[in-house]
């Protein structure tokens, strides 16, 4: 709890936190066996941009493959990993008064060279998501030769933070731009907004 509560306010203070060791390594895991037999079984997707039916694939913007989760997801794994979510998001609500109710959240694999330009994760027609979280699944991730760091632009500068396994990172969905620099080999994660 008090991991959570501290993380909370490093965002308020500095418009991003990462936490690493939030999530148990069991849960991790599992969710990087599902996304593994997602990607072998080619159930992964190119990534669109913009919502609901003007959702487009650009793929000299955004170059991931994704599949959303279900509202309710049956794997342990993922149940796991929403049930620490919703934590985190009742944190936020007592803390700030955010008014979070729901969260969307997907898989996303950055295959070798994949990359995502600087973008706010903000839709200029639904103001409904709050706060942006990712969860890295990368085992053994060196930035300096994989590449694939999250870039977060903040009024203190840029800040780079290497996808390595077990890391969470969260900020405001509607305040900070961001980008994911080309990977080197395959970047996975679980991406979500809280609502």
């Amino acid at each position: 709890m008090e991991l959570l509560e501290d993380a909370v306010e490093r965002m308020l203070a500095e418009d991003i936190a990462v936490v690493d060791g939030w999530i148990p390594d069991a849960t991790l895991e599992g969710l990087a066996q599902r996304l593994a037999d997602l990607e072998d079984s080619g159930a992964l997707a190119p990534a669109g941009i913009g919502a609901g039916s003007g959702s487009a694939v650009h793929a000299e913007v955004r170059s991931d493959l994704t599949q959303w989760w279900e509202d309710e997801p049956v794997a342990a794994p993922e149940r796991a990993y929403l049930d620490a979510v919703r934590e985190l998001s009742a944190h936020i609500n007592r803390m700030c008064f955010a008014g979070i109710r729901s969260e969307e959240i997907h898989y996303a694999s950055y295959p070798k060279g994949a990359f995502y330009r600087r973008h706010l994760d903000r839709f200029r027609t639904d103001s409904a998501r709050k706060i942006s979280l990712i969860t890295y699944l990368n085992r053994g991730w060196d930035a300096e030769r994989d590449g694939g760091e999250l870039v977060a632009y903040t009024d203190a500068g840029a800040v780079r933070v290497a996808p390595v396994w077990g890391r969470t990172v969260f900020f405001r969905s509607d305040v900070l731009e961001h980008e994911v620099l080309p990977a080197g080999r395959t970047r996975r994660s679980v991406t979500g907004w809280l609502r």
